[in-house]
C-alpha cells in the first residue's frame, strides 16, 4: 500500500467524508465528568457524532465537506498521518479509545483492494449527459449509503472482464 499513496488517501477520504455509520456506538461514562461546562454523571450514555467530528473545519480545514484525498498527501504526493487526534486513520469513522472497531483493518484493506483493482482494470465514466450528485445519499437509520447511480465501466484490456468476474465470484457477489 505504501507504493500507492493516492489510493491510500482516497480510502481515508472516503471513510472520513461519508462514514457508513455517522453516529458512533454508545459508550457509558465510568465516572462523573465535566465536558465544556456540561456535567456528565457516572453511568450516562454518550454517543459520538462521527459525522460532525469528520467534518470539523478546525480539524480538516474550510473544505471539510468536500471530497479531497489530497488532504492526506504532502507536497511530494506521499501519504501523511492524519490530523491530530485521528492517529493514522485520519478520521473518526472506526471510533476511538479502547472500543475502536475491530474490523477496521479488514474494511480499510478491502476498500483499498477494490479501488486499486477497479482503477487498474477499468475506466469509469458518467453515463452520457447524466451528472452524478456526489452529495446525494440514503440515510437508513444508523447506516448511510450513496444514492443509486449509473456509470459506464469499460475494461482497460481484454482479460480485465474475466479477472473482475473472478474477483466478484471470490467475494460471493
Amino acid at each position: 500500500m505504501a507504493y500507492l499513496p493516492y489510493i491510500c488517501a482516497i480510502v481515508k477520504e472516503i471513510l472520513r467524508w461519508r462514514p457508513a455509520v455517522p453516529l458512533g456506538l454508545t459508550h457509558v461514562s465510568n465516572e462523573d465528568d465535566v465536558y465544556e461546562g456540561y456535567f456528565l454523571p457516572k453511568g450516562i450514555s454518550v454517543i459520538a457524532n462521527v459525522w460532525e467530528l469528520n467534518h470539523d473545519p478546525e480539524t480538516y480545514g474550510p473544505d471539510s465537506y468536500e471530497f479531497n484525498p489530497a488532504r492526506y498527501l504532502d507536497e511530494k504526493d506521499q501519504l501523511i498521518s492524519g490530523p491530530p487526534g485521528t492517529k493514522d486513520d485520519g478520521h473518526f469513522s472506526f471510533g476511538f479509545g479502547r472500543r475502536v472497531c475491530i474490523g477496521k483493518h479488514v474494511a480499510t484493506n478491502s476498500l483499498f483492494i477494490q479501488i486499486a483493482m477497479s482503477l487498474w482494470a477499468s475506466t469509469l465514466t458518467n453515463v452520457k449527459d447524466q451528472a452524478i450528485d456526489v452529495d446525494a445519499f440514503l440515510d437508513e437509520g444508523l447506516i448511510m449509503r450513496p444514492m443509486p447511480f449509473q456509470v459506464y465501466i469499460q475494461p482497460r484490456f481484454s482479460e480485465a472482464t474475466v479477472l473482475l468476474a473472478q474477483e466478484c465470484e471470490l467475494r460471493g457477489r
